[in-house]
């Protein structure tokens, strides 16, 4: 599928009505594309019971493995956790009647804490980071124990560094070949990826990363400022903890320190000691530069300027 055929694709409410009589829901009333899905084209739905409900369709040709992970993840987070995540998710990899892999989740109440963050000053902003910062916490604390999270595949802890390695060198070959960013650059993030290993190997106490944390991803009361829902667990692997900041550091630190702070206040820690900021600082890096590459160009939020400031703590060590 192409992205114009993928931005274009639609589900009708016959076929929205057909999937859920196959899965035993109430019938749609409705049903309309929502504007997040970037791997899967999401819609939601308004059942006839009063709930409402999320598909996911896989528009890829790939096996759908972020949808059997999330799939597991969220049976896990059920059953070890207190979470705000859909208390029930259906699949059909073989796609059936939609013909593509897909996923049907109870669709949570809330709106996401992106969008609630421009309606807010800045004492309700924090309080609101704080919040998010709570729940991250509340996620890293999840037991590992159980079979969900290997039926899930969530990446082993002691891949990690591994994985950032092969993540790393591919965004780099990608980036080179589409020869757009300054080579400059380039150079600069392989010296200070180098000078950076050390700190990636290091041993730590592994949790349960979500993989994609950020703001579009966790919904949220607007009134109270409670967080009502945790979406997106496809990603989940299992990590150093504070490798699952890299997007708030990508997408909202970089600009308000402010809110870094108290996004780490709800999460526990005062700040954030010389190691962690670096094993951060460097997974911020691979996922600006992964992101980049797979757009072949700069995003909203990730731009070149985004990439230099993270290479600027590393500078006098990468040219020594």
């Amino acid at each position: 599928m192409t992205p114009g055929q993928f931005r274009t694709f639609e589900v009708t409410l016959e076929m929205a009505v057909a999937l859920c009589r196959e899965h035993g829901l109430a019938e749609p009333l409705s049903v309309s594309r929502l504007a997040k899905g970037e791997v899967s084209a999401v819609f939601g739905m308004e059942l006839a019971d009063g709930q409402g409900a999320v598909l996911k369709a896989y528009l890829r040709n790939q096996e759908p493995r972020v949808l059997v992970a999330e799939d597991e993840v969220l049976g896990h987070l059920r059953r070890h956790s207190a979470l705000p995540v859909p208390a029930w998710s259906m699949l059909n990899l073989n796609g059936g009647k939609l013909g593509w892999p897909y996923a049907l989740h109870q669709r949570l109440p809330g709106i996401d804490a992106d969008t609630l963050l421009e309606r807010l000053d800045m004492a309700e902003s924090a309080r609101l980071l704080r919040r998010c910062g709570e729940m991250l916490s509340r996620l890293h604390r999840v037991s590992l124990s159980g079979s969900g999270l290997k039926r899930a595949g969530v990446a082993a802890a002691a891949a990690w560094a591994s994985n950032q390695d092969a993540e790393f060198d591919l965004a780099m070959e990608r980036l080179g070949q589409q020869g757009w960013l300054d080579a400059r650059l380039l150079d600069r993030a392989r010296q200070v990826w180098s000078v950076g290993r050390e700190i990636r190997q290091l041993p730590f106490d592994p949790v349960l990363c979500h993989g994609d944390y950020q703001l579009w991803n966790i919904l949220i009361d607007p009134e109270t400022l409670v967080p009502t829902g945790l979406l997106d667990l496809g990603q989940a692997y299992l990590g150093p903890a504070s490798a699952d900041f890299r997007d708030m550091e990508l997408n909202l630190w970089g600009n308000s320190p402010r809110l870094r702070s108290a996004f780490l206040q709800g999460y526990g820690w005062d700040d954030i000691d010389e190691r962690e900021r670096e094993r951060l600082r460097q997974a911020a890096l691979c996922r600006a530069l992964v992101l980049m590459s797979a757009y072949w160009g700069p995003t909203k939020q990730i731009t070149p300027a985004t990439v230099w400031h993270l290479l600027a703590p590393w500078s006098e060590d990468a040219e020594a």
